[in-house]
């Protein structure tokens, strides 16, 4: 192989396969480049990982290449220019170690791009690199090709033999990358995205679904979308795709709910198209506060009733998200809103603390550079500890922790994570359907790490070491 990548996740403890890697992988396949992918690697043990790697080094291999996207963050404060960065976990550190043989490059790539390190050297590359990344290869491997430019709207994030997917499991797939919208608390670099910029081909991702399907008997899906739902053109595309597949495809993605409902007939149009779980970021039912990041339908009582009657429909489950921070909503009106979900059966729920800094690259939202004119100040030697006239960051971490942690267990999963959990949840006999309903402690029984262990077990045992 010229390259391989690692492949990890980490999130609620879930094996999954995060679709960046085989993303990274599909395009240098295209370019002429042998790949292989191993997922899971925070699962296996270091003489797994070793072993499994060792077997497809040979020696036209020029890169192994990590993602950082589910490593740990920590907040370095105004010490190190740049914000969060990620930790190298032990499992990283262990393994890289006994290969020491290895010559080629050391390769970081994911959401952040960059790692705190000892003495060890990498290369590193953020997202939409995958150009950048691939003349560096070709430097190496003395290419120097004349190539088309990596472009989102046809490229093929196929799945490959040797990733040995069981047909149990939930697969992400990237239907874009970007989001047409510039909400203000938001600081990814790629929003306010022009149309026809960045979405997927119907073609494309109609052909990748019967790919999987035929090659690994693949069903079910979590869509790696910003806004699945955000014209009603291509949510009328994804239902006509689905209703020309030969199985019943199933899929969880994050969707507006204003779009939902402002866009007559939409929702058994996405129903139509496979829906099953949808993750809304309502941010805030507050009327000034939903006003100012862009959102101001979801602090009418219209969204309530929306919400109310959705969850209702026990086709589907809903995930709904909040930001705590946001102007003139104060703790008490956190606390309602609370109340409301969990009155009017909201399926699950998360509260996060705003993300502000006044000089930091992590989180560079329309917020993070004009926090003044909102009311926002940073009394402290610290970049992230914001602070306005109603609560200051550290307040809002604390209502975060007692809502979102203490109140975990009670929750059911939470409707996003729980596509993703499919794998796992085969071996306990528990249906994709049927997820849903299970409560988040399952996370934390012998049983769940269990099934997990019993997923990596196939997965080493498919390699034939």
């Amino acid at each position: 192989m010229n390259v391989i990548l690692w492949n990890s996740s980490t999130d609620l403890g879930a094996a999954f396969r995060p679709a960046g890697s085989h993303v990274i992988a599909s395009w240098l396949r295209e370019n002429g480049y042998t790949v292989k992918v191993i997922d899971f690697c925070s699962f296996l043990n270091t003489d797994e990982l070793v072993a499994i790697t060792r077997k497809y080094i040979t020696d036209s291999t020029v890169a192994i290449g990590i993602s950082t996207t589910f490593w740990e963050k920590i907040n370095p404060g105004n010490k190190i220019e740049g914000g969060f960065y990620n930790i190298e976990p032990t499992w990283v550190l262990k393994a890289r170690e006994c290969l020491s043989e290895f010559k080629g490059d050391w390769i970081l790539g994911g959401s952040s791009g960059t790692a705190l390190y000892t003495s060890l050297p990498w290369v590193r590359f953020i997202n939409e690199s995958e150009d950048s990344l691939l003349k560096h290869l070709d430097g190496r491997m003395s290419f120097f090709k004349l190539r088309n430019q990596f472009s989102i709207i046809t490229q093929n994030s196929d799945y490959n033999d040797l990733d040995f997917i069981h047909p149990a499991e939930s697969l992400p797939i990237e239907l874009s990358r970007g989001c047409m919208f510039k909400c203000k608390f938001c600081g990814y670099e790629n929003i306010g995205k022009k149309k026809g910029t960045y979405i997927r081909s119907k073609e494309s991702i109609k052909r990748q679904l019967l790919e999987n399907y035929y090659k690994h008997g693949t069903t079910i899906y979590s869509f790696a979308d910003d806004t699945v739902n955000e014209s009603f053109e291509k949510m009328k595309d994804l239902a006509d795709i689905a209703q020309s597949l030969p199985f019943e495809l199933k899929w969880g993605g994050f969707l507006r709910a204003d779009l939902l409902y402002s866009h007559k007939g939409s929702l058994s149009i996405i129903k139509d198209s496979g829906f099953k779980t949808a993750y809304f970021g309502i941010e805030s039912f507050h009327p000034h506060a939903a006003k100012t990041i862009g959102k101001g339908w979801n602090g009418t009582s219209q969204c309530k009733s929306f919400l109310a009657d959705l969850a209702k429909d026990d086709s589907i489950s809903l995930h709904l998200a909040f930001i705590i921070g946001l102007p003139e909503e104060t703790k008490e009106d956190i606390y309602n809103t609370y109340d409301w979900c969990k009155d009017n059966g909201m399926n699950t729920l998360s509260f996060h603390g705003l993300g502000l800094s006044r000089d930091s690259k992590r989180f560079n939202s329309y917020f993070s550079r004009n926090y003044s004119e909102h009311g926002y100040s940073f009394p402290y030697d610290d970049n992230y500890e914001w602070k306005n006239d109603i609560m200051t960051n550290s307040e809002a971490m604390e209502i975060s922790n007692d809502i979102t942690n203490q109140q975990w267990i009670k929750n059911n999963i939470a409707s996003f994570n729980a596509s993703l959990a499919a794998g796992p949840c085969e071996f306990l006999n528990i249906k994709y359907d049927d997820i849903f309903k299970y409560k988040n402690d399952l996370f934390l029984t012998d049983a769940w790490k269990e099934a997990n262990k019993k997923l990596i077990e196939r997965y080493v045992k498919a390699h034939n070491l």
